[in-house]
């Protein structure tokens, strides 16, 4: 939970230099789930995935999947978010990613229960649409 108090200032207080000096720490916060406090240690790495997101770093689109699948909370569809109100247009590479989760929980549900399945369709829905509709996409920041 103390990791969790920095989720503010990361995705407040950097700007774009201080992102850069200190992205393998950022990408390693979001990579990593910490070894205890599962329930509070998703809040850095949504924190991380919308700082890398808030200047369309490419690192954070392979993360903002990861992190998808790995959510502590099977209701929570934060991750899809930096696709829909950040990544938009520039995220086309997670498209097919995205259609295959679209196929699979609509064909096998989401752990039997609709309105969880529903829910997570209609984030996969709304985080496709924003990414093929976006005319203009913008352009990708690298680490690499």
């Amino acid at each position: 939970m103390a990791v969790m108090y920095l989720s503010d200032f990361l995705q407040n207080r950097l700007t774009w230099t201080h992102v850069q000096a200190v992205a393998p720490s950022i990408v390693a916060a979001v990579a990593q789930r910490s070894p205890a406090d599962r329930m509070f240690s998703d809040e850095i790495r949504y924190a991380g995935l919308n700082t890398l997101a808030k200047y369309k770093v490419e690192e954070g689109l392979p993360l903002a999947l990861m992190v998808t699948e790995q959510a502590w909370d099977i209701e929570n569809f934060r991750a899809y978010s930096v696709f829909t109100g950040k990544y938009r247009g520039a995220a086309r590479s997670v498209l097919p990613t995205l259609y295959r989760w679209q196929d699979y929980f609509s064909t096998y549900g989401d752990r039997g229960n609709p309105e969880w399945t529903s829910n997570k369709l209609a984030a996969i829905s709304a985080a496709i649409t924003a990414v093929t509709n976006d005319a203009a996409p913008s352009s990708l920041a690298y680490f690499k």
